[in-house]
């Protein structure tokens, strides 16, 4: 299913909606944008799934403080611990054992829709692409997409050439010198195939990257920097 702008600018609302409202109007403010279904919020693991127009969004919102988890997470690799994965392929252990407790909820709750458009911004764009793959393998005669925005590196080369085949209609944006898409770094997991590697080819938005700016946080904010970005799309 290709998406276009609109969607992109509905992915950016929906996660400021339910993201920076209080806890109160958090769904009614969402509910304005998405049919809100089901929600979690397990630790650092938080997000909904909502519907609309007959497609099944499966939003990841990770965590509400900031870029704290990106302390409190483990950088080293670990196996995908699902049957009859190529054991070539790793992802980052505290993504995977964020994901996980949601996963059994995710299954359950799919429902016979169709059309799944994943999503997530920082941390919950590392659990989006966790959550894409995970479904496409599981469920491989549903039509899955995938918007992230300011994502981590979620894995090595092996585990990227699996995603991408199995989910090329993924979408991942990067605003100008937002400093989480370069962590980790590569090395933190080795050299080569074995070192961390992007899914997806990147969109990039704003101005273009400045080697005197290594990075910024804030160029990572969906709310501020993000979504006025890709309102201006063309």
């Amino acid at each position: 299913m290709k998406l276009s702008k609109k969607d992109f600018v509905e992915f950016c609302d929906y996660n400021i909606a339910y993201k920076f409202s209080d806890e109160k109007n958090r769904l009614e403010e969402t509910n304005k944008i998405i049919n809100v279904i089901s929600t979690w919020d397990i630790k650092n693991a938080q997000g909904f799934m909502g519907e609309k127009d007959g497609v099944l969004y499966v939003a990841h919102m990770g965590a509400n403080e900031g870029i704290d988890w990106l302390f409190n997470v483990r950088f080293f690799l670990k196996k995908v611990p699902y049957n009859g994965t190529n054991p070539k392929i790793k992802v980052h252990t505290g993504f995977i054992k964020m994901y996980k407790l949601v996963r059994k909820k995710l299954h359950e709750k799919l429902g016979n829709y169709n059309k799944i458009i994943v999503s997530g911004s920082s941390l919950g764009a590392a659990l989006a692409t966790l959550c894409a793959v995970d479904l496409q393998y599981n469920f491989p005669d549903r039509d899955i997409s995938c918007i992230i925005s300011g994502s981590p590196r979620a894995g090595n080369a092996y585990f990227s050439e699996s995603y991408n085949r199995r989910v090329p209609d993924t979408y991942r944006f990067v605003y100008q010198d937002d400093l989480i898409p370069k962590l980790p770094f590569r090395w933190m997991a080795g050299f080569g195939k074995n070192g961390y590697t992007h899914v997806s080819e990147e969109i990039h938005l704003g101005k273009e990257k400045r080697w005197w700016r290594f990075f910024s946080i804030r160029d990572h904010w969906i709310d501020s920097a993000y979504s006025p970005a890709i309102r201006k799309m063309e």
